[in-house]
């Protein structure tokens, strides 16, 4: 899977602070199942979500993008604050330790390929005891205490009557 996320955080201090730092984790977040395509990476967001600001507001750009299946959430485990703001300047600097985890829980619909192929030897798990209960107990029985008329005959037995 190939997308660009987009990180939002917000960040509030009773303090003046000229400078924050924030550590956080960024997680994939998904509304649904994706459909599962074999060989195919899929790209279906994988187009820049700030590119639409010059024809959209940036309420109108944060809504559709939470309204997408695959999105990203920012979420901080500790913040520093420090350098204690001297006077009132208008602005904070915020630096961000952003940890992408490398394994993250993917939520997909198999294809019917992939169901059989991991359903296969469920069902062979099963049918092997209870064909081998099947054979033993009922053919068995049916042969040694010979329910229906037959006959048992050896291809020994018969070779050795041969002369060669």
């Amino acid at each position: 899977m190939q997308m660009e996320g987009l990180l939002h955080t917000q960040f509030q201090s009773t303090l003046g602070v000229r400078t924050a730092t924030l550590t956080g984790q960024l997680e994939l977040n998904q509304l649904y199942p994706i459909p599962a395509t074999l060989g195919v990476i899929r790209t279906a967001y994988n187009t820049d979500v700030m590119s639409t600001l010059q024809y959209q507001t940036l309420e109108q750009v944060l809504t559709s993008y939470s309204k997408r299946n695959e999105t990203t959430i920012y979420k901080a485990n500790k913040i520093i604050q420090a350098s204690p703001s001297e006077g009132s300047e208008p602005y904070v600097d915020v630096f961000l330790r952003v940890n992408i985890p490398s394994h993250q829980k993917i939520v997909y619909v198999p294809s019917a390929f992939e169901a059989l192929k991991f359903g296969w030897i469920q069902y062979f798990s099963l049918l092997l005891p209870v064909g081998l209960l099947f054979y033993y107990c009922f053919y068995g029985f049916v042969i040694k205490n010979k329910v229906f008329e037959s006959v048992e005959t050896s291809e020994v037995s018969r070779m050795a009557g041969r002369k060669i």
